[in-house]
């Protein structure tokens, strides 16, 4: 194995090592956010807030944890290839499926609402739609760790 992969597979492991210590944050806050507990409107605001921003940065970490993986294990050149392209590819190459794609574009188009337009509309929507979103990214986290510890 060249040092140029082993410095690469180190910096994949750190980031999937990353990505799970935030799923794990953002799982705390999913369960946190349940509107029939009787915690105040504002307390609800508060995780629902939070919620969507553990949404953002784990969307962000995801989309290029898979981008790193194809990159590194599958050998594709994907400079410049942004998040949706990279879900389309890892669906096409079987390393998520059609239908992990779809809700990994649904994700980022979720978080990308979020970021750059404000409603609470949108918010609640997010909101609800976390633990969903929290799920996908576990499934397909579990499989790639699998799929690199089997290499």
């Amino acid at each position: 194995m060249d040092v140029k992969f082993t410095k690469k597979r180190i910096l994949l492991d750190r980031m999937l090592h990353n990505l799970e210590h935030a799923l794990v944050l953002y799982k705390k806050k999913c369960d946190a956010l349940d509107e029939n507990n009787p915690e105040t409107l504002d307390e609800v605001l508060a995780h629902r807030e939070s919620v969507i921003q553990r949404l953002e940065y784990s969307t962000d970490a995801f989309w290029k944890i898979i981008r790193n993986y194809l990159e590194e294990v599958e050998g594709f050149d994907l400079d410049g290839s942004g998040p949706k392209s990279i879900a389309r590819l890892a669906a096409l190459h079987h390393v998520i499926s059609e239908a992990e794609s779809t809700g990994l574009i649904d994700m980022i188009s979720a978080r990308n609402k979020t970021s750059h337009i404000y409603k609470e509309e949108i918010a609640d929507e997010v909101a609800k739609n976390a633990p969903k979103s929290l799920l996908l990214m576990q499934t397909i986290l579990a499989r790639l760790n699998k799929k690199i510890d089997g290499e």
